[in-house]
């Protein structure tokens, strides 16, 4: 009887931690000019780079970003969208405390910063559906380009 409670121990354990673990899965897609690539990382890997870009912003932008506005970025231009498998909560001055279910950052275009202008803008998401107008973060491109690697290391 012991080792049959031991054996149900361990296998209920077992499936808790694999649960846990897909949760934390999050899926980044890197698009450059139509083609995309597929990246998976842990959250919690993932979540300092985020919090470091995040926690910048502090403007909302006067835009309207709809699908057909961030298509034409993920065809034309180079960007990272990062889909979380759940809602995760965020912080900046900009938002308070958010949650997301995805992100999307052009890293070319309009919108992109550069060394001149260390700028990153964000399309937000707490659904399925981004949230129409844009966050501004300054001087985040440093952590925006340190999570790009990030995520780009196998």
């Amino acid at each position: 009887m012991f080792y049959l409670l031991l054996i149900l121990f361990f296998s209920v354990q077992c499936n808790t931690s694999k649960q846990l673990n897909q949760n934390d899965n999050v899926k980044i897609n890197l698009y450059e000019s139509g083609r995309v690539t597929v990246y998976n990382k842990n959250f919690d890997d993932l979540k300092p780079f985020i919090d470091n870009v995040f926690k910048n912003t502090d403007e909302i932008l006067r835009l309207y970003a709809d699908e057909e506005y961030i298509n034409n970025i993920k065809n034309n231009y180079s960007a990272i969208e990062i889909e979380f498998s759940e809602a995760k909560p965020f912080q900046s001055s900009a938002t308070g405390l958010i949650n997301l279910k995805k992100i999307f950052i052009p890293l070319s275009g309009d919108l992109a910063g550069n060394q001149d202008s260390p700028i990153v803008t964000l399309i937000i998401g707490e659904n399925s559906e981004y949230i129409s107008s844009p966050f501004r973060a300054n001087n985040a491109l440093n952590s925006l380009n340190e999570m790009v690697s990030f995520v780009k290391k196998p």
